[in-house]
């Protein structure tokens, strides 16, 4: 892990959560996006944006691994922040993922990674059911298999799109956004 290991790279750790319930941890998704629904703040797609929470204690228990992620603390070689956290859960794929997209407003290709994107699947996710394709700066397409468990973790600035879903398999992530406090956070998760 060395400080520019994302500008071109797409890091998969296998295992790296321990003790979380992923049948609890899909159903807080699940109470989320019906907060959402009743408050017209629902995306159509599966998108529950601004999942974060007290009550969601089998995310809390992620967010806790990763604050205490020394590979994460020695990327920004300061502290960090949650600038994002949603979940993705419908069956079919979520129309804006679906298009070639970054997650930063702006691009350096030569910049320092401020913005890492961690791709948590919260079930298995593979080709079949759409999962995410990063496009690298030669035009390597990647495309990891994840498990429950694992983390995906990308320079927010990559290219990058879900699959096309070949199945009626449900593909369920959660995706967090982190960088240096500096940055301002799309809500203020304090």
């Amino acid at each position: 892990y060395n400080s520019n290991m994302y500008t071109n790279r797409v890091v998969h750790q296998k295992k790296f959560f321990k003790n979380i319930n992923y049948n609890k941890l899909v159903n807080e998704i699940l109470i989320h996006e019906k907060k959402l629904k009743k408050n017209d703040l629902y995306f159509e797609g599966g998108a529950a944006l601004n999942f974060i929470g007290e009550n969601y204690k089998e995310l809390n228990k992620i967010l806790k691994q990763l604050h205490d992620s020394k590979k994460i603390a020695n990327h920004f070689k300061s502290k960090f922040i949650i600038n994002s956290c949603s979940a993705i859960s419908d069956k079919k794929n979520y129309k804006r993922s679906s298009k070639w997209h970054r997650d930063v407003r702006y691009f350096n290709k030569n910049a320092h990674a401020e913005m890492i994107l961690c791709i948590i699947p919260i079930t298995l996710c593979d080709q079949s059911n759409g999962s995410t394709i990063f496009k690298l700066r030669n035009n390597k397409l990647v495309q990891k298999k994840l498990l429950p468990g694992d983390i995906l973790i990308a320079d927010a600035s990559l290219l990058h799109r879900a699959g096309n879903k070949k199945s009626d398999k449900k593909r369920v992530i959660v995706t967090i956004s982190l960088t240096p406090p500096h940055i301002k956070p799309i809500m203020d998760f304090s």
